[in-house]
């Protein structure tokens, strides 16, 4: 079914979040990268030119930060939970990707990052 999908791609929405589990993640905000794949059918809003047949991703893309800057979350595992529910309560939403990057997250590496994929039930 997802073959059959378009996508819409949200990259790289830059947040700052208290998220992790060590007591000095706890204390200040880290910078966090929140990226997100969409899939619905996008043929109907090519036909009519109406935003009311897609995702208003300017708004979804700041509903994503808001999330992220509120959660307080423990994992980046629960923060990606929270953005791919939020991306599904779109109802044209069929499933997303959701990918979180922690640049911060390893003293010995650039980067850690994880990405969930969701789809309606």
């Amino acid at each position: 079914m997802i073959n059959e999908l378009d996508e819409i791609y949200i990259q790289k929405v830059r947040v700052k979040a208290i998220l992790g589990l060590y007591p000095e993640e706890r204390l200040n905000p880290q910078d966090f990268i929140v990226s997100a794949k969409l899939y619905l059918d996008l043929r109907e809003a090519g036909k009519s030119d109406d935003i009311n047949h897609t995702v208003d991703y300017d708004s979804l893309h700041r509903k994503l930060a808001e999330i992220a800057n509120e959660s307080e979350c423990l994992l980046i595992e629960k923060l990606a939970e929270l953005c791919a529910a939020e991306c599904l309560s779109h109802a044209l939403v069929q499933a997303c990707t959701i990918k979180i990057d922690k640049p911060e997250a390893l003293e010995l590496a650039d980067n850690v990052a994880i990405s969930i994929y969701r789809q309606r039930q």
